[in-house]
């Protein structure tokens, strides 16, 4: 499987190489809507996991050291893909973001899930903590690869803006 930047269309060789920035942003959303020509089919079932309500703690399958919240839409069905955002909080707390977005999520029919793991500090930790929620997302749930997107708040807006510049697709649309 491709590493996470790669399915990004981004150079993996940039993602070490660039500088961190000091973004303050309060909240920021960038969509990497266009990276992707087909949905992701799960490879595991959502069954297990019930839509319409907030799960705080979702275990990475491939890697258990990190973890995420998630919000899946009450009418949630593997059948088709689903827009995703995956947001990041500066203090390593998924369940801030997704709880703020979820009656969003509910209201247009999207997938959140906030990563228990990206904090403010170094981007190996934020870049671990994105590569790992990303994967195991597309894995468990119907994601719709023309529709990923990224937000933060605070610390987490730098990691969001950061995935965002790194992925190749965005610079076509702005």
């Amino acid at each position: 499987m491709p590493d996470f930047f790669s399915l990004l269309g981004c150079d993996s060789r940039a993602i070490y190489s660039t500088s961190e920035t000091a973004w303050t942003i309060s909240f920021l959303l960038f969509s990497c809507s266009s990276c992707f020509a087909q949905s992701a089919i799960p490879s595991a079932s959502a069954t297990k996991w019930e839509p319409g309500k907030l799960i705080e703690r979702v275990v990475c399958a491939k890697n258990p050291e990190q973890s995420y919240a998630l919000y899946l839409p009450s009418n949630y069905s593997p059948s088709h893909s689903w827009p995703i955002i995956f947001a990041f909080d500066p203090g390593a707390r998924g369940k801030i973001p997704v709880e703020s977005m979820k009656e969003a999520a509910e209201r247009h029919g999207f997938i959140v899930a906030g990563s228990n793991n990206s904090k403010n500090g170094t981007w190996k930790i934020e870049f671990d903590a994105a590569d790992a929620m990303v994967r195991d997302a597309q894995e468990r749930f119907s994601v719709d690869l023309k529709r990923i997107y990224f937000a933060g708040f605070s610390g987490g807006a730098r990691v969001a803006s950061q995935l965002a510049q790194l992925c190749k697709c965005a610079a076509e649309y702005c």
